[in-house]
């Protein structure tokens, strides 16, 4: 019986769309890096990614996604729930449905395309878009969008605990500079 509690409890708090924690608190839309802090969470940017891809965008819209992406890194090295990791997979997932609702298969098939050529066909672009997320730092936030969706949260308001599922032992910076390296697959850095 614990365990269809459990359940029950953990399909409640890891519903997408009803749930706060995947709500942006910061509604940045497409922007360029200069206009964001190391204060927004990819739930804050993974939004704006999908609007640079509805306005064609594709140098902001390949900045805006490496760096929620190399967050979502950062936040999977930090926290220690694994069951919470695919979060970063769902936010992924909801902007590619903002993106489908306003374009259609081929626009996008063809943007995807270039947005590929644009990251791996130029490696001065790349290299300098590596450089450019490193410096822009760790992420300065707490990952609740992350943890609110594990297994340990469900667990958690089941016995009615609040046991962190933060990897206080790290190294912040070294573990950035690991984050960007393997999400980036930089050379550079």
């Amino acid at each position: 019986m614990k365990y269809i509690i459990l359940s029950i409890i953990f399909i409640t708090l890891s519903g997408c769309s009803s749930n706060p924690s995947f709500i942006p608190t910061h509604s940045v839309g497409c922007v360029s890096l200069d206009k964001l802090n190391n204060s927004h969470t990819p739930v804050d940017i993974y939004p704006g990614y999908a609007e640079c891809v509805i306005e064609n965008n594709i140098d902001d819209s390949a900045r805006l996604f490496m760096l929620a992406g190399a967050y979502g890194r950062y936040d999977i090295y930090r926290v220690t729930d694994r069951s919470a990791h695919q979060s970063v997979r769902v936010l992924l997932m909801m902007a590619r449905e903002e993106v489908k609702r306003d374009l259609n298969e081929e626009t996008i098939t063809t943007y995807t395309k270039k947005l590929k050529e644009r990251l791996q066909g130029n490696k001065e672009f790349k290299d300098n878009l590596c450089t450019q997320i490193f410096e822009f730092g760790h992420p300065e936030y707490h990952p609740a969008y992350m943890i609110q969706h594990g297994i340990n949260a469900a667990i958690n308001a089941l016995n009615m605990t609040n046991n962190s599922s933060i990897n206080t032992d790290i190294d912040p910076d070294s573990l950035w500079k690991q984050a960007v390296t393997d999400y980036m697959r930089c050379t550079n850095l």
